[in-house]
């Protein structure tokens, strides 16, 4: 989180400042001004609750509240995933997300989870969402990644074949030996000798 916040560059520090630079521009706002009388009610019980108070200010000002670093951003600056909640990471935070290797899901084609996927969510998001947001060097991580991935995936299906196909000579072999016995079952063999009778007038 510190690494996040100390970002080189100080994008956090310029992030911040568009998030004021908003709320200074929006400070005529009427849906603004009623949320914030909402908030100063002199009954308690007429507030909002925060939850509320921060999803309005998200949509008012256009922000986002990271799921991982909970700073706010500017919707533009960050991806937010289509499930219900609508989980939502800076681009800082995200790209860092892509480049664990368990951030690859490769169920139906390479995507990548949702950085809420520790609290449950099962969103992905395209590599296209991904090129668009993440930073240059994480992206070519992920490639990275991938490519392992295949070789894990590969490396796995053969040693899949090559235990069905011990398996599979294994029943062969059994079977093999089955035959062989209910076929000298079936012969006649000299009780001495054991060998076939060629003829029923002598071995």
């Amino acid at each position: 989180r510190l690494r996040q916040t100390l970002a080189p560059g100080g994008s956090r520090v310029e992030v911040l400042n568009r998030v004021r630079a908003e709320l200074g521009r929006r400070t005529e706002d009427d849906e603004l001004a009623a949320l914030i009388s909402s908030m100063l009610a002199p009954d308690p019980a007429e507030r909002p609750e925060a939850a509320a108070v921060a999803d309005a200010l998200s949509e008012l000002l256009n922000v986002r509240t990271c799921v991982l670093c909970h700073c706010p951003a500017p919707r533009d600056s960050g991806l937010e995933c289509g499930a219900t909640e609508g989980h939502f990471a800076c681009d800082d935070c995200f790209s860092l997300h892509i480049e664990r290797f368990e951030a690859l899901c490769g169920e139906g084609g390479p995507s990548v989870k949702c950085c809420a996927s520790f609290m449950g969510c099962e969103a992905r998001f395209t590599f296209q969402d991904v090129a668009r947001h993440a930073a240059p060097s994480a992206f070519a991580k992920l490639q990275d990644n991938i490519e392992d991935q295949r070789d894990v995936s590969v490396e796995h299906k053969f040693e899949q074949w090559k235990a069905e196909f011990v398996a599979k000579s294994e029943m062969e072999r059994r079977a093999l030996t089955t035959r062989q016995q209910i076929e000298q079952m079936m012969e006649l063999r000299c009780p001495k000798c054991r060998h076939v009778f060629d003829a029923f007038d002598g071995c």
